[in-house]
């Protein structure tokens, strides 16, 4: 159901859209491939111990990838959304309000910068020491432990989106779409959600 009232989007946000699409396919190709040749090469997915059928067990390196390029990909379009979302406008003057996409959206980019400084930080003093993987195999030729920032940043992320989504429907502040970029950012959170239930599917695959 679209409404003819929502804030449209310009040609400038269409543009940054597009290009946090782009870098964060990018980056989710990056970090597959350095999962890949690093802890996949290690990976061991069968036990005959477990309850779980072996084509299940199968499925679960899979899905952990499919966890880790996923928040890559979302983590930049969340910039993007952002930039979007909160970027001055000559419209009228006035300030748009802001919906819960908005707010799912810079969760999602000031929790992922703030670890990326971290993460940047712990990696010069203490660089990280990659396992055995044939030469070129990392992107650019450097191994940035990829999969260890995603680990850390997925679930934080998506609990703080839980977190502002669930106040703003207890204090009553969840509105209508915003505004496009809102109505994206909605989809944004939703994805979050998704990819939290990957990885419960992880867990199940890896423990049941």
């Amino acid at each position: 159901m679209g409404r003819s009232d929502l804030t449209p989007l310009t040609r400038v946000d269409i543009l940054i859209l597009t290009a946090s699409a782009l870098l964060g396919a990018v980056l989710a190709l990056a970090t597959d491939r350095e999962y890949v040749v690093t802890h996949g090469q290690n990976f061991s997915a069968v036990n005959p111990h477990r309850q779980l059928p072996v084509r299940l067990q199968l499925h679960r390196h899979t899905m952990i990838r499919v966890a880790h390029d996923g928040s890559a990909a979302l983590t930049v379009l969340g910039i993007g959304l952002t930039l979007v979302a909160f970027r001055p406008r000559s419209d009228d003057g006035r300030p748009r309000r802001k919906g819960p996409g908005d707010v799912a959206a810079a969760l999602t980019t000031a929790l992922a910068l703030a670890f990326a400084v971290r993460w940047a930080f712990e990696a010069v003093i203490r660089p990280p020491t990659p396992p055995l993987a044939p030469n070129g195999a990392f992107p650019l030729g450097v191994y940035l432990n990829l999969y260890g920032y995603w680990v850390e940043a997925r679930p934080q992320i998506t609990a703080a989106v839980t977190g502002a989504w669930s106040v703003l429907a207890l204090l009553g502040f969840w509105r209508r779409d915003a505004g496009r970029s809102d109505r994206l950012g909605r989809r944004l959170g939703a994805a979050w959600f998704a990819l939290w239930g990957v990885q419960g599917v992880v867990y199940v695959l890896a423990w049941y």
